[in-house]
């Protein structure tokens, strides 16, 4: 960092303590525009003495944090495109938690997931051969399963931990088989039924559904219909209707914001509070 700006980030960071309002709004507004070259300094205020500027440091640090991922969740959120859209809207949503993640790694073992199977897929005619294969290949064979143990652990929620450690919750663990899916030109897409998320394979009519928390299990719309009856929520048609990336990603959003509001992880429920206003006010 050259010398004046140094000595600018310097003046900066003790004027983030001062109790003007009209001064904080001003540093703030500058802290932000320089963005990354703010962002070490701002990370060891974070961690220093003064209490005060500890947490306004952590504060603008989040903001920052959002404010990177907004732009792009955001572009993921809109139309009707479902797959491509999802698997990087889930993408960003991981950013804000690892923001040194590598979006390429990440498309690159969704690739090779489906490259383990494609020559297999090609063999298979009927759709029934068709959804046993990925079945037994995603949850035998590569090991995903859903975290019964730590189910509110929050990196069941993150695309790229999920991928990593080959678990995850109802949705994320649908985010894979969808995106594998399209990869090998089987068509399904997302359900998000209260109280669980799945899958629909083929279209808008069609009574074949897929659980992939359960495993890949092929599930009726009669089972669905019961699950939801059982489960004191009622029926609804729409509850099985193909859901849109929009719907998707917010209710990841919400999800990690119900988990880390039950930890008290104010600055983490904040930051997902700003990602679903963001959304909602699409």
């Amino acid at each position: 960092m050259r010398t004046g700006r140094v000595a600018e980030m310097n003046a900066l960071l003790r004027l983030l303590t001062d109790d003007s309002p009209r001064v904080l709004a001003g540093v703030r507004a500058r802290l932000l525009e320089l963005g990354d070259e703010a962002e070490l300094p701002l990370g060891a205020a974070a961690q220093g003495e003064d209490a005060t500027l500890r947490v306004r440091a952590r504060a603008l640090l989040e903001e920052m944090r959002v404010n990177r991922v907004l732009p792009a969740l955001l572009a993921c959120s809109g139309g009707d495109g479902l797959e491509p859209p999802l698997e990087e809207g889930a993408m960003a949503i991981a950013r804000s938690e690892y923001p040194d993640l590598d979006a390429g790694r990440c498309t690159g073992l969704l690739d090779a997931l489906a490259g383990r199977v494609a020559a297999r897929m090609e063999a298979r005619r009927s759709w029934r051969a068709r959804l046993s294969l990925l079945r037994d290949h995603l949850f035998v064979e590569e090991g995903f399963r859903g975290n019964v143990e730590a189910y509110y652990d929050p990196d069941n929620s993150y695309l790229n931990r999920v991928l990593e450690r080959r678990l995850g919750i109802p949705i994320t663990l649908s985010l894979v088989y969808l995106a594998v899916a399209r990869r090998l030109g089987v068509p399904v897409h997302p359900v998000a039924m209260p109280g669980h998320f799945i899958l629909r394979y083929g279209g808008p009519r069609s009574r074949t559904f897929i659980d992939p928390f359960g495993g890949g299990q092929a599930l009726s719309r009669d089972d669905c219909v019961r699950f939801l009856q059982g489960s004191g929520l009622g029926f609804q048609e729409a509850f099985l209707q193909t859901a849109s990336p929009l719907e998707v990603l917010l209710r990841m959003v919400r999800n990690l914001a119900g988990i880390y509001r039950a930890r008290g992880d104010g600055a983490r429920l904040s930051r997902m509070g700003r990602l679903a206003a963001a959304l909602e006010g699409r």
